[in-house]
């Protein structure tokens, strides 16, 4: 089978990450299937799995994700700089979903 790849970005705190995601798994379950080849990261296994590397843009910590998540793991998180943002770190989620 093949695969997706999906990403999202979060900007609030880190502290609330792993809940906020857990809510979004949930809400594509609800809304797009729990079907194991469903390409979406609602049937990704839950939780994340955060790199240590923090990227300069989004652009390069999606890349990033492309290059190091293996569909079937759980979600990867990548931190990066948001130019004039309050909060100096946003994060990219996601990876290979299979489909």
């Amino acid at each position: 089978m093949g695969a997706e790849f999906n990403t999202y970005v979060y900007e609030g705190p880190e502290s609330r990450l792993a809940a906020h995601h857990r809510r979004v798994q949930h809400e594509l379950r609800i809304q797009y299937g729990t079907d194991t080849y469903a390409g979406h990261i609602g049937i990704m296994p839950d939780g994340i799995d955060k790199a240590t590397k923090t990227c300069a843009t989004r652009k390069e910590a999606e890349e990033l994700i492309e290059t190091h998540h293996n569909k079937w793991q759980r979600a990867m998180v990548v931190a990066f700089l948001k130019p004039g943002a309050k909060r100096k770190l946003s994060f990219v989620v996601g990876g290979w979903c299979a489909s």
